[in-house]
């Protein structure tokens, strides 16, 4: 019988004062998630991926944001590519936070 070890994949670190949300593997950058604040919305900038790392690390700072956005009343921007892709395909799931914005 093997036995199985947990493998601690990353860490997120949220710098609310600098509206950047980081995804970290010991002392390496994976991804990170730049973003400002406007009247109630978060608009999500730049997700920024480092050596070709997977799309799934900026997902899930992604998410992280979301969950903030969720907790202070805020609507999300998603205003980067990566973003825009992430709201499209779990359109569902995140319809309650995504900002509408009205064109003129």
């Amino acid at each position: 019988m093997k036995r199985k070890e947990m493998i601690k994949m990353f860490d997120i670190v949220h710098e609310k004062e600098s509206h950047r949300v980081i995804a970290k593997k010991d002392t390496q950058v994976l991804a990170t998630l730049i973003y400002e604040l406007t009247d109630n919305n978060i608009v999500i900038l730049h997700t920024i991926l480092e050596n070709e790392a997977d799309e799934d690390y900026a997902r899930d700072l992604i998410l992280l944001v979301v969950d903030y956005a969720r907790r202070n009343n805020y609507k999300v921007i998603p205003a980067s590519p990566l973003a825009a892709k992430v709201f499209k395909k779990d359109a569902d799931l995140l319809a309650d936070v995504r900002a509408v914005i009205e064109e003129k």
